[in-house]
């Protein structure tokens, strides 16, 4: 959490997102967290970084209990739906990575 904490202190003093937005957390089984927000510019924030599918890519590889979730942000942000329908807060039922 301190990472992710960090990050977002990061995107805010870059001005990337504004002081307090929305911010959704989601927790794998295995402790890693992933948290999105919408940036300043409508763009969303994953991690505190600009969610572009170079980082989706590797959020899948890095995060793979996560991975739905991550393709779930990176489809908002296609349609331009934000955080709309996100899941809510918390440790997700997810199904275990494919190992593929």
């Amino acid at each position: 959490m301190r990472r992710v904490l960090g990050a977002w202190d990061q995107a805010v003093a870059a001005g990337l997102m504004d002081d307090g937005a929305e911010t959704k957390y989601h927790v794998a089984p295995d402790g890693q967290v992933l948290s999105v927000a919408v940036g300043t510019s409508g763009q969303l924030l994953a991690n505190g970084e600009p969610l572009t599918p170079s980082v989706a890519d590797r959020l899948r590889l890095e995060m793979p209990w996560l991975a739905g979730i991550v393709t779930f942000y990176e489809d908002n942000q296609a349609a331009g739906r934000g955080l709309k329908g996100s899941p809510e807060d918390g440790v997700s039922l997810l199904e275990p990575p494919s190992g593929d």
